[in-house]
């Protein structure tokens, strides 16, 4: 069984080397580092480069011609992936040492997919004091499903959205036709990912914390550092839900047959996202309408997210 990292980097110079060593300790180390990087300069090749002189057959290091943005950039260094499980890896985090043997340790056939979760740091590794999970705002309740429900109850929550960050994720390489190419939509791989595993496998939750999550102003994320209203801002000035709906109709594309549910998420998030900017009493029936519905409930965060369609807009 050969394990596979794969890590797209860019501008990474500041922390990779931290990463890099966490990955070389670990109790069950990786047959083969995969590395894709985006970067203008060679600075964070430099730092990479020390560990490619000392494990020169673990270390593949690729220079993209052209800059490929965080998804594009994943989706090559997991087509050259080589392994039998493979694992993705941000720049600037820290690895447990047992994190990859204990992943491992949960697929089987009917799991094909594993996550663990993360805690939050300062730029020194200092812990925040919350989770990644905690960030994504479950209620205790879901939470306790996503680690121990049935597959259905898991899927149900994580419709909503999904629960895991692409650096707690490792998948068999048996999914990887099905989750490759990622499309072509901003910073989409870990949603795209944990989807498409859910959709083809079953995901497999080590209800543990393995990974430092390393917050220092430059995350693509952005975990953690908005409040409830400052995240529903965030998401209408990025048209989440129009985003939602394209991840979604790629998916029923690529599936074929998916659940019905899946197309009703689809549906929902698309009409969300083309509410009309100046029409305040068209986007208010379409919330209480989906309200009564229970779509909101669903597929979203309940009433805060009519109130969202409801109250804010793309210029706010």
């Amino acid at each position: 069984m050969k394990i596979s990292v794969v890590m797209a980097v860019c501008c990474g110079e500041k922390f990779i080397s931290e990463q890099l060593s966490s990955l070389f300790v670990q109790t069950v180390p990786p047959d083969e580092i995969v590395i894709c990087d985006d970067s203008p300069d060679d600075k964070t090749y430099r730092c990479i480069a020390e560990f490619e002189k000392k494990y020169p057959h673990v270390i593949r290091y690729f220079k993209n011609p052209v800059r490929l943005g965080v998804s594009a950039n994943f989706s090559k260094a997991l087509s050259l992936a080589a392994g039998d499980i493979l694992f993705l890896c941000d720049q600037d985090d820290v690895w447990m040492p047992e994190k990859i043997e204990k992943l491992v340790a949960a697929l089987d056939r009917e799991h094909q997919g594993v996550f663990c979760d993360s805690t939050l740091t300062n730029e020194n590794l200092s812990p925040l004091g919350k989770t990644h999970r905690d960030t994504r705002g479950f209620s205790r309740r879901e939470r306790e499903k996503i680690v121990h429900g049935t597959a259905e109850e898991f899927e149900n929550i994580a419709l909503k959205r999904f629960p895991a960050a692409g650096h707690n994720m490792a998948f068999t390489a048996a999914l990887k036709e099905k989750i490759l190419p990622i499309p072509d939509l901003p910073e989409c791989h870990d949603s795209w990912i944990g989807y498409s595993v859910m959709l083809h496998s079953r995901w497999a939750v080590v209800d543990e914390v393995l990974t430092f999550f390393r917050q220092h102003g430059k995350n693509t994320s952005g975990a953690g550092q908005y409040s409830p209203l400052g995240r529903a801002r965030l998401s209408v000035s990025r048209n989440a839900a129009r985003w939602y709906g394209e991840l979604f109709g790629e998916l029923l594309k690529r599936a074929g047959n998916a659940p019905r549910k899946y197309r009703l998420r689809q549906e929902f998030s698309a009409l969300r996202g083309e509410l009309p900017e100046k029409n305040f009493i068209q986007r208010a029936f379409f919330a209480l309408q989906n309200l009564c519905s229970g779509n909101y409930f669903r597929f979203g965060r309940g009433v805060l997210s009519a109130a969202q369609d409801i109250f804010f807009t793309g210029k706010q």
